[in-house]
């Protein structure tokens, strides 16, 4: 095929994916979602059974709610709609005026992502959205620095107490950012690890606060029957799979329900853990090389820059493995915390300053790693799209029907059976099947 032929096909197959997500975000928007649904109910968590992680925001939307009567369903899938497009508006404009190609942009926000098979209406875009906020503060060269203490504090703090999740993939990453800036103004080892901490000893103090106070049952309850009471709708059973619930569930249950989740669930057979060893590997190198063979202009993307965001994704991963393992089941969700995190510091942070974060032995192995790879599979245009095509990660642990409903081919075949069963539909089928997931009643 030659290459332009090429191109064609893979800017259709681009336009095709980017409809079924726009499509699917649509559909999530004017959906009804009822309180109990894990989305919604994220977000109504609040102090009226008493101080409580994940609560802030909860508590200013019923303050909100209580004072000027808004319909709060509405009210949440707007504000994650704007945190949504704001974080994906921002991305599109980095990656275009550095010169990147755009078929690497759903790494930053799709692969792995909320839009990707997962409902949007989480706080996930909200805190990916304060993440880069911060760094672009951080980073602002004309903002002094008390400001900026005052800043990154305010908005790191309002997070970490309306989702603790914040505090896995933030305050270790800007914590070796801010010590290796103070290194580089000569400072000593001590000295540079001592500013760093109490540049986010406040953000420190209210993540173990939050982690001391995770909830139990009668908080859940105490939320959940507050909601009722505002808003006058008739009462409702807690359930125990949505969001308020889960903030009562027994440590130690929760801790074995995931593990086992995410590690032994065997699906025909085949246990979650080894669709999870396979996984990672490929989606870090996809990550990491998709930027090489798709650049049109040789110095956009060096070794030097591959080496880079290979050890912050590394990094990263290492911060979030809590979350892989014993905290969550949510894959697709933590897999977008770990890549749009690490492209958004590679986006954000001078290159300069991205070099002096990690140790040279550190930088050396990963290198060491990445070439090793390239042995194993040469990075070039048609690895890195068919991978990206087929690349599949579950909305929740590795079972095997999440997993193979989550690919990119997947969505791009049911877009056009939707379509063939819409248009079909007036005549009649000679089957039956499940209801149409884009043209429902």
């Amino acid at each position: 095929m030659k290459t332009s032929s090429k191109i064609k096909c893979l800017n259709g197959l681009f336009f095709i994916f980017i409809i079924t997500i726009l499509i699917g975000f649509l559909y999530q928007f004017f959906e009804p979602s009822p309180y109990k649904s894990w989305g919604v109910s994220d977000f109504l968590i609040n102090y009226q059974g008493g101080f409580v992680r994940r609560g802030l925001l909860g508590e200013i939307l019923f303050f909100l709610t209580r004072h000027f009567g808004w319909d709060i369903v509405w009210v949440i899938k707007i504000i994650s709609a704007v945190c949504c497009i704001a974080v994906c508006a921002y991305f599109t404009k980095e990656f275009l005026r550095k010169g990147y190609t755009w078929y690497i942009l759903p790494l930053c926000f799709f692969c792995g992502g909320p839009l990707m098979g997962f409902s949007w209406i989480r706080k996930d875009f909200m805190m990916l959205g304060i993440f880069i906020s911060i760094f672009l503060i951080y980073h602002h060269k004309s903002l002094p620095s008390l400001l900026k203490f005052i800043l990154v504090n305010l908005l790191s703090l309002f997070m970490i107490l309306s989702h603790e999740v914040f505090a896995f993939f933030f305050l270790p990453v800007f914590f070796i950012v801010l010590f290796a800036a103070y290194k580089e103004t000569g400072r000593s080892i001590l000295t540079a690890f001592g500013r760093s901490f109490l540049f986010l000893l406040p953000c420190i103090v209210a993540f173990l606060v939050v982690l001391a106070n995770h909830g139990n049952m009668e908080t859940a309850q105490a939320i959940w029957e507050s909601w009722h009471v505002l808003t006058n709708k008739e009462m409702e059973p807690l359930q125990w799979n949505n969001s308020i619930t889960a903030i009562g569930w027994d440590s130690v249950w929760a801790f074995t329900h995931h593990y086992k989740s995410n590690f032994f669930i065997a699906d025909h057979g085949i246990l979650s853990f080894f669709s999870w060893i396979i996984t990672f590997p490929i989606v870090y190198y996809i990550a990491i090389n998709a930027l090489a063979v798709f650049k049109k202009n040789p110095e956009i993307y060096t070794e030097n820059n591959r080496t880079i965001l290979s050890s912050l994704i590394f990094f990263q991963f290492v911060c979030l493995l809590p979350l892989f393992t014993i905290l969550s089941v949510d894959m697709i969700r933590i897999f977008f915390y770990l890549i749009a995190s690490s492209f958004a510091m590679f986006l954000i942070v001078p290159g300069h300053s991205l070099e002096v974060v990690f140790p040279a032995k550190f930088t050396g192995y990963i290198a060491k790693i990445n070439k090793g790879l390239d042995e194993i599979v040469r990075p070039t245009k048609a690895t890195i799209s068919m991978l990206m095509l087929i690349i599949c990660i579950p909305p929740y642990s590795f079972v095997l029907y999440f997993t193979a409903t989550s690919s990119v081919i997947y969505r791009v075949l049911v877009f056009f059976s939707q379509i063939f069963i819409f248009i079909l539909k007036p005549f009649g089928l000679p089957y039956e099947f499940d209801p149409p997931f884009l043209f429902a009643d």
